[in-house]
Parts: C-alpha cells; structure tokens; sequence
C-alpha cells in the first residue's frame, strides 16, 4: 500500500473496528480469522486482540484482492443495507382473497350469517384502494358498519 493509505491507519485496531474497516459484521469476521484472515496478535498486559498496521494492511488486501491469507479464493457478498425492512401487516391475507378471518370477527360482532362474498364487496366498496395501510381493527370496524347499515335499511 502506499504511504498515503498507510497514514490513514491508526496504530492498533480491535477486531471490531477490523471487521468495521473491512465492511463485515463482527460474527462473520471472527468466523474468518485464521481461515481468511489473519489471527489477531495479542497485549501482554490484558490479552487483548488487536490489529497492528501490518495486519491491517493484510486484512484489507485480502478483502480487496479476494485471496485469503493461504492464498485460495474468497467471496465477499454485499453487506445488508441498514435499514430494516418494513414488515408485512397480518391484513394481507385480506387482500389476497380470503376473507375468512374477517368473516369470524363480523360474525362475533353480531353479523351473522355471512359470505366471503358480502365481504369482498363491502370492502371493495370501503376501500377502494385496498386495505395494506389499514390496521386490522379499522378494517373491521369500518367493514362492520358498512354491512350493519346495509341490514338495517
């Protein structure tokens, strides 16, 4: 590396700011040491495991080149993007068609008897957009008025 990268170094690195610098989560790089990198070297005073700046070096060159430390291949995949992905509401079996879950709770609301059909309908009618944005309980309240004014006209 040249002396500018060298610069950019600090002296000593725990692991985790070595498995940081190279862009990998603490679990994975110690699954590595001493198969793609290489072991730490440890303080006499507190046995510690660090990175110093030839090993630093190595760590990086390693996963910059794509050779480990015996010099076989090694692939690194993407890491994960940070943000977590939204979770998929209970409410989507609503939209796929069945209905079935929706159905019991009107029932246990007084709203009996009920189709799958009566339900697709007053849903189409109340939400026209679909209900993925919608909290399973506003679903229900609003499906169940929509079908208790339907009955008492």
């Amino acid at each position: 590396m040249t002396d500018r990268n060298m610069s950019n170094f600090k002296e000593f690195v725990s692991v985790s700011e070595m498995a940081a610098l190279c862009d990998l989560s603490r679990q994975r790089f110690h699954e590595l040491i001493g198969i793609v990198f290489p072991y730490p070297v440890y303080l006499l005073s507190n046995r510690r495991p660090i990175y110093d700046r030839k090993l630093q070096e190595v760590c990086l060159g390693v996963r910059s080149t794509g050779r480990s430390i015996n010099g076989e291949p090694v692939l690194f995949y993407r890491r994960r993007s940070q943000q977590p992905k939204s979770k998929q509401r209970k409410d989507t079996k609503l939209q796929n068609g069945n209905h079935a879950d929706l159905v019991k709770s009107l029932g246990a609301l007084g709203l009996t008897p009920l189709d799958d059909r009566q339900v697709s309908q007053a849903l189409r009618e109340v939400f026209p957009q679909g209900t993925a944005e919608v909290a399973p309980g506003e679903v229900i309240r609003q499906v169940f008025l929509k079908l208790k004014c339907e009955r008492d006209v």
